[in-house]
């Protein structure tokens, strides 16, 4: 744990705790303080294991799945995250064939209770800032990235995996920008339907207290980059502003066609989760299996 303590010095980790009885809820590990202003800490573990993908979710007495279920891999963590990631990794070949080889790897946790001994403590205090938070727990990441040891950064809520250089890269994009790293915390992924149409969402936007985004289309009538663009602009859109989208409203898309927004209980794919469903208003009429539903 030295070099990982002295990988994150600047932030004055604690001195080295033990690990507990059960790998699954905490390796040896370090912590600490997110900010003078609010009671939050950071908790960085190391599991000599390999990443639990399935979380042994059909196995009730799994000690895995236990801890799985009281978040101690991340409260918005679904199984097959990393599975998922790796097929929707679009900027890293390499790391579809390297990522599997790991066998170990860090945890970072983030606790608002992790010191207090209060009992009605509040999960999250008044003054709670996701995205602050979220911005916090990736610069703790990018410099244990640094690591040698380190293959990659896996964010399992959002389902996004880098290198230490593409990493870097989004970082330096999202500065140069002034625009949210959204690339490192939230993936946008594609999917084929049925009749030459198309899928397009974003996984992760949770971790910031906002829905995810699906755009249904017919394939060949859009650029997929495009696709991309208009869900992190709507992403930028709920993160700037204070209203919410409600049924039936309506943004400028590509092509200068109108898509109009559906609020849906259940989402194209995993992990299950409501979804703001966009949809195109052009020539190609969606197949009636893909047809909104009423809450």
């Amino acid at each position: 744990m030295r070099k990982i303590a002295a990988a994150i010095d600047e932030y004055e980790p604690s001195d080295p705790l033990p690990a507990t009885a059960d790998w699954a809820i905490a390796g040896p590990s370090l912590i600490m303080d997110m900010d003078e202003e609010t009671p939050g800490h950071l908790a960085i573990d190391l599991v000599d294991k390999p990443w639990p993908d399935d979380m042994q979710i059909e196995d009730a007495d799994s000690a895995v799945r236990q801890a799985w279920s009281n978040g101690s891999f991340g409260p918005l963590t679904f199984p097959g995250s990393l599975q998922r990631s790796l097929e929707q990794l679009w900027v890293w070949d390499e790391g579809k064939e390297e990522v599997p080889q790991h066998t170990a790897f860090l945890r970072i946790r983030s606790s608002y209770i992790l010191k207090t001994d209060e009992e009605d403590a509040p999960l999250t205090p008044e003054e709670y800032e996701p995205f602050d938070e979220l911005a916090l727990i990736t610069e703790v990441a990018a410099a244990l990235t640094e690591l040698p040891q380190a293959i990659a950064y896996f964010n399992p809520a959002g389902e996004t995996i880098r290198n230490l250089d593409g990493m870097n890269q989004v970082i330096q994009e999202s500065e140069d920008n002034d625009f949210p790293p959204l690339d490192l915390w939230a993936n946008v992924r594609l999917y084929s339907l049925d009749d030459g149409f198309a899928a397009m969402d974003t996984v992760g936007n949770g971790q910031l207290d906002l829905p995810d985004i699906e755009a249904l289309f017919f394939a060949e009538a859009y650029d997929f980059n495009d696709i991309d663009e208009l869900l992190r602009l709507i992403t930028c859109h709920l993160i700037e502003s204070e209203e919410s989208f409600e049924d039936g409203d309506t943004v400028q898309g590509p092509n200068g066609v109108t898509w109009v927004m559906h609020q849906q209980p259940d989402s194209i794919s995993d992990p299950p989760r409501s979804v703001l469903r966009f949809l195109p208003q052009d020539d190609h009429p969606l197949p009636e299996q893909y047809q909104p539903t009423a809450e």
